[in-house]
């Protein structure tokens, strides 16, 4: 019986030590630096999501805000999603677009796995362009006064299927090049955006694309795409998520029903050869 209680007193020291140890490995320094390549991932370009604001964040400009600005929250922010302020642009969700595992196994494991070379003897900012200039290269169409930015063969969406995380698979209905093109091409006229940036985000979590093509000054409706810094993306801010006025009066909740009706319906009908549907209405999704 005696040893039973130590035995038992033994296990919860040893575990007590573990979950301590993780909680000082997570929250030293007490704050997460924005700027810091730990967080920024930038040194992995161009598989990544683009460089066009690291100038910004370099510069002081990116605060992080509530909870998620303690290095402790990454015990918790699994999807590594971060609120902040970015001078001059105001409120702002910055998102890794996946948890550590994801971003792994969806794009360092993938790109390498696309290229044809052993996933633990591959540099993805390397094989990448390997994808984009030889693999999957399409070839620019002589003569032709349409938009010239590169883009990738239609059989990239088939292949990389095999890859994607479900429900990531923004190609899986794109049935022709014309297409193809049309969702690769409009995210590179912000013009700081590479092909490599729109393939990395293609096969981890194609949200920014959507938006970089699907403007909210176009009139859609959807937040405003900031940009990128390594692989950190930086969205608008637009709010509270829907679970925050469950308990508001009806005449409020009515009134958000028909914005959502009329966001459906904007989706299905605004552009000529394509629907949109919202499949992630999660608060975590936001």
């Amino acid at each position: 019986m005696v040893r039973r209680f130590y035995g038992r007193v033994g296990l919860a020291v040893v575990l007590l030590v573990v979950v301590t140890s993780l909680f000082f490995l997570y929250s030293w320094p007490i704050e997460i630096d924005p700027t810091s390549q730990e967080f920024l991932e930038d040194q992995r370009c161009p598989a990544c999501y683009g460089q066009d604001l690291c100038h910004e964040v370099y510069a002081g400009r990116l605060t992080l805000k509530k909870w998620t600005r303690f290095s402790a929250s990454r015990l918790l922010n699994a999807r590594n999603v971060y609120y902040g302020a970015l001078k001059g642009k105001g409120d702002v969700v910055a998102k890794k677009l996946g948890h550590d595992d994801e971003l792994d196994r969806s794009l360092e494991k993938a790109v390498c796995h696309l290229a044809g070379k052993p996933p633990y003897y591959c540099n993805s900012a390397h094989y990448i362009k390997l994808l984009t200039k030889q693999i999957y290269s399409r070839p620019l169409e002589s003569g032709s006064t349409t938009d010239q930015s590169p883009s990738l063969k239609l059989e990239f969406g088939r292949d990389a299927a095999l890859y994607v995380s479900s429900g990531n698979d923004y190609l899986g209905c794109t049935d022709t090049q014309e297409m193809m093109d049309y969702l690769v091409r409009k995210p590179q006229q912000r013009g700081k955006t590479s092909l490599e940036n729109v393939l990395s985000l293609l096969l981890i979590n194609p949200e920014p694309l959507v938006l970089a093509t699907f403007t909210a000054s176009e009139g859609w409706p959807f937040p405003n795409y900031y940009g990128s810094c390594g692989r950190v993306a930086f969205v608008e801010d637009s709010g509270n998520p829907l679970t925050h006025f469950y308990d508001r009066p009806f005449v409020v909740r009515a009134k958000l029903a028909i914005q959502i009706l009329e966001i459906a319906t904007a989706l299905s009908d605004k552009h000529n050869h394509l629907s949109l549907y919202l499949t992630d209405w999660s608060e975590s999704g936001q």
